[in-house]
Parts: C-alpha cells; sequence; structure tokens
C-alpha cells in the first residue's frame, strides 16, 4: 500500500502486515535535510553539545507472545546499548532480545516479565552520552502460560540441502506454527516459511538449505487470527555434505499373527519422500538360528499406498527378528526399528462343522 500525508512529519513509519499465517512487519526512517541547520553542520566545537539519538523509542502496549520493536535511529558511528528497568540487557543470555542494526530492539515472545521501562544509551568518542527511553506494557491473553509452550525435540538432516524438525506444543489450544531460519551469523534476517502446520503436525522439513554452514531454527505459533502468541527457543544445526543420498527409514508400527499362523506387518514413512521410494524390503530371520536374513521385496505402488505385508514363510513355534528398509535407483535406505515377535506352536484340528486351532502360546524369559 502507498501513505500520502498532506503534512508529513519526521519519525519512523512501520508497516504491519497480518493475516491467518502470521505477521511481518518493515519500517523506514524519514528525516528532513533541511531540518538539519547549517550551523550544526560547520560548528565542530559544538560536538558534544548534540544529541546521538535522532529518533527514539516510543511508548507501547502488547499482548503476551507478540514481537516488540523498539527504535532507536542514532547518528553515525554511535555505540548503542540497552538497559531494562535500570539494568544492562546481556544479549548472550537473553535470547529472545535482539539487536537491529539500526541500533534498535527487538523482543520475541514477549512475557509480562519484560514490561518495564526499557533506556537506549548512545555514546560517540567526542560527544556526551545520550539516552532515550520509553515504557513497555504487556498485557496477559487470559490464557495459562504452561499451555503455551513450544519447544524443538529434535533436527535430523535429510540430505545435503534439507533437514526435518520436531517439535512439541499443547494439545488443549488450537495454534497454527510456522517454521523461522537464518544462517548463525549477526545481523541476518530471519527466513520465514511459508508452510502453516495446525497443532496436531509434530515435524516439518526446510529444503532449499546450503551445506557446511550452521542455522538458526525457531517456531513460531499464532491463533486462528494471526495473533502471534509464543515462539520456541532457537536451536542450531550444522548441515554436512553427505556423499550419499539418504532414502527415508521406514518405521514398523505394528506386527500381529494371523489365524493362519502369519506374521503381518504395517509401517510408515515420511509422506513427504514417498515418490522417490521404488519399494521396500523386509528382513527377518529367527532368533534362535545363526542364520542370515531371509529378505522380501515389495514396490511401492501409487495407488493403494503400500504399508502392509503378510510374511507366509515362516516356521510355528519359533521367535522372529524382524526389520526393514526403502530402496530406490539412488540406493538402499539404512535399516528400521528391529522388531520381535514369537509364534504360538498349534496343532489345525477339524470336525465335520468348522475348523478351529488348538494353540499353545511360546512365552519368552
Amino acid at each position: 500500500g502507498i501513505l500520502s500525508l498532506n503534512q508529513p512529519k519526521e519519525g519512523i513509519y512501520q508497516c504491519i502486515g497480518r493475516n491467518p499465517y502470521g505477521i511481518t512487519q518493515a519500517s523506514t526512517v524519514l528525516i528532513f535535510p533541511n531540518s538539519i541547520k547549517p550551523e550544526e553542520k560547520l560548528d565542530q566545537d559544538s560536538s558534544s553539545k548534540k544529541s546521538l539519538i535522532v529518533i527514539g523509542p516510543n511508548n507501547i502496549t502488547v499482548y503476551e507472545g507478540e514481537t516488540i520493536q523498539l527504535h532507536c535511529l542514532t547518528q553515525t558511528g554511535s555505540t548503542v546499548q540497552w538497559l531494562h528497568n535500570n539494568e544492562m540487557i546481556n544479549l548472550n543470555l537473553m535470547r529472545r532480545y535482539e539487536m537491529l542494526p539500526s541500533g534498535g530492539l527487538r523482543i520475541v515472545s514477549a512475557q509480562k516479565s519484560d514490561s518495564g521501562i526499557y533506556e537506549c544509551v548512545a555514546s560517540k568518542i567526542g560527544f556526551s552520552t545520550n539516552t532515550a527511553k520509553c515504557y513497555v506494557h504487556i498485557q496477559g491473553l487470559g490464557l495459562n502460560v504452561s499451555e503455551l509452550k513450544l519447544e524443538i525435540l529434535d533436527i535430523k538432516q535429510v540430505n545435503n540441502n534439507a533437514i526435518e524438525l520436531y517439535w512439541k506444543t499443547s494439545e488443549l489450544i488450537e495454534l497454527y506454527i510456522q517454521i523461522q531460519y537464518r544462517l548463525n551469523t549477526p545481523k541476518v534476517t530471519w527466513i520465514i516459511d511459508e508452510t502453516i502446520y495446525n497443532n496436531t503436525i509434530t515435524h516439518g522439513i526446510i529444503s532449499n538449505l546450503e551445506y557446511d554452514q550452521t542455522y538458526k531454527f525457531r517456531l513460531m505459533a499464532f491463533d486462528s487470527n494471526g495473533k502471534q502468541l509464543t515462539s520456541s527457543l532457537p536451536k542450531r544445526f550444522a548441515l554436512k555434505f553427505l556423499n550419499q543420498f539418504y532414502l527415508p527409514i521406514p518405521q514398523i508400527t505394528d506386527a500381529w499373527i494371523t489365524t493362519d499362523g502369519k506374521i503381518s506387518l504395517k509401517w510408515k514413512v515420511n509422506d513427504s519422500f514417498s515418490d522417490v521410494i521404488d519399494g521396500y524390503i523386509i528382513y527377518y530371520r529367527s532368533v534362535n538360528s545363526n542364520d542370515n536374513y531371509t529378505t522380501i521385496t515389495i514396490p511401492n505402488l501409487v495407488y493403494p499406498i503400500t504399508d502392509t505385508f503378510t510374511i507366509s514363510s515362516i516356521e510355528l513355534n519359533d521367535k522372529y527378528e524382524i526389520r526393514m528398509a526403502t530402496y530406490s535407483n539412488r540406493g538402499l535406505s539404512p535399516m528400521s526399528n528391529s522388531i520381535e515377535i514369537s509364534l504360538p506352536s498349534c496343532k489345525l484340528n477339524s470336525n465335520s462343522k468348522r475348523m478351529f486351532f488348538f494353540c499353545k502360546l511360546i512365552v519368552s524369559s
């Protein structure tokens, strides 16, 4: 949008965009050249009397979980520090606080404890130290803070240019989650991934990354109106160069014995990689012998989804170990989780009306 002002005033103009997918903002500074008096440009002796702070912060009221941006625009070459309630802000310890290239201060996922007086302190050789203060008020959301926890559990590298992020959050509140990431270097802005996850989803993939680089990742949670509620602490991850292509590893989720004495399996893989899988390999062997794995190759069908199989070439009264892997024209994935299942000793009997089993279960110690 374009803002037209009949009588524009100097200051910082900020545009805030908000929709169900999140919040973004941009700002710019308006200063009139003729507002600087000629004698201020030429009189070097009066430098100690000139203010280093061109535009200071304003009082602000926000809700818990929102992002705060306090401005402190200073003259070139100035050093800026921030105080909160007369105490120096340690950016290394307070991870939700971030110094902006302009000298401003950004506070992510505001909490009630962030309320108070903030002071921008500007200093420069040959000038007097200048300060500018503002008051920040954080309003509560009327929600239990413990219900708004959002935490990154793990980060795994998928290939040379992608990672998969795993997290946990509250199931009691309807949240919409976005992943943000940036290089682990100062003064680099966060990149917002466009994918929106509801609170029933606990993992997501970020691609188009560069290997041999270290990134920071964090999660932002919003309500259905696009209002930011909370954020996770950032987590670092270094991408390495992988010499081979890693296929997704299947996970065996269930196994059971059928009525005719066979073993049925059910598994799952990440849906994002189902199209690169040509098929599955099942490995199974008797735990009571030293035999190698017997393998079964199963093509991956587009429809219906291939996620179950029944192993028939087995012996009763035995215990089996079963694992799986995926394959494609690029190679074979690492093996899946291992499961063990015991088959009962069954004797098949019949009478004139029906067939039935008499089974004695084998219980392993």
